[in-house]
């Protein structure tokens, strides 16, 4: 991501409608950043601790969906990070038809919201 917008070049991710709060979480600059990381450089969703924390830290009162959806985020940063480090692997922000992958996800990430908040 830091060489594609170094280079000036579309990351190819998605509009977002809602949730912009909770990518904000992880790109301000104080934020928890997508993932944690190892002394070894291996990446790891972040943990519910340390979302809590920084929920805290931050003067936010994040709801238990909105920490689930951090937690869900997370999880599927590194997925897509490790998928993209295999030999024959994509990144799936990368795989065929950018502009209906695009849109998928977008849906999909809608959907995730509209039920993340459905009361239980």
């Amino acid at each position: 991501m830091e060489d594609l917008r170094a280079a000036r070049r579309p990351l190819g991710l998605p509009e977002i409608e809602a949730g912009k709060y909770l990518i904000a979480c992880f790109t301000a600059e104080d934020g928890l950043g997508w993932c944690a990381t190892d002394p070894m450089g291996g990446l790891a969703p972040h943990s519910w601790a340390e979302i809590e924390a920084y929920s805290r830290a931050a003067g936010l009162d994040l709801e238990p969906w909105e920490a689930r959806q951090l937690r869900a985020m997370s999880a599927a940063y590194v997925a897509g990070q490790i998928e993209g480090r295999k030999k024959n692997g994509v990144a799936p922000t990368f795989s065929g038809g950018e502009a209906a992958r695009k849109r998928e996800l977008a849906q999909a990430i809608r959907a995730q919201m509209r039920l993340a908040q459905a009361p239980a």
